[in-house]
């Protein structure tokens, strides 16, 4: 079990008793979520070549996972993460059944001789 300091203790509402397997899994849910959520944004700036286009996009992405929270009552972050997750995963595999992910290789950003 860990236990949070009493500093962090007073910002947390509900148990502070969080099993260190459930802290480690979250960590693995949110780095697999960051792989697909980076590579979502890279297909989105090489296939726009605009870093606005891709702030945009992100924006979006933020809102859409935000406005989510009016719909749900969050009651363990690691299954709201896991949710986020699958979420970018699917969105990922979709590209990669389309063949959109070869546009990194194609692309002359990332391989000038392309």
């Amino acid at each position: 079990m860990v236990c949070l300091a009493p500093a962090a203790r007073s910002a947390v509402s509900g148990p502070t008793d969080i099993p260190i397997g459930e802290i480690a899994l979250n960590h693995l849910i949110l780095a697999v979520g960051s792989i697909c959520t980076f590579t979502y944004l890279a297909y989105i700036y090489i296939k726009s070549r605009s870093i606005f286009v891709t702030a945009l996009a992100h924006i979006i992405l933020n809102n859409a996972a935000a406005s989510f929270s009016y719909f749900v009552t969050v009651q363990n972050q690691l299954l709201a993460n896991l949710g986020l997750v699958l979420t970018m995963l699917i969105v990922v595999v979709f590209l990669y059944f389309r063949g959109e992910l070869s546009i990194f290789a194609r692309s002359k950003l990332l391989n000038p001789e392309a």
